[in-house]
């Protein structure tokens, strides 16, 4: 069928919609981020959303960057 397993490598416990804070968040992954991450954010969590542009600008400032799943 074509399909594809995929499993992250960076997750956090937010599937709560309340858990955590934006800078909590951000810090987490931060923390965990490696070369080759495949970072798992649950969108029920408005943390996630509130975080994400200071997320990417933070990764790409490291140094790192974002590719699709075909290019990793």
């Amino acid at each position: 069928m074509g399909y594809r397993n995929v499993f992250w490598s960076v997750a956090l416990v937010d599937w709560r919609p309340d858990a955590g804070s934006p800078e909590q968040n951000k810090n987490t992954v931060m923390e965990r981020l490696h070369n080759g991450a495949v970072v798992l954010l649950h969108a029920v969590n408005k943390a996630n959303a509130d975080m994400l542009g200071d997320l990417i600008k933070e990764c790409k400032e490291k140094g790192y960057q974002f590719r699709s799943l075909d290019e990793i």
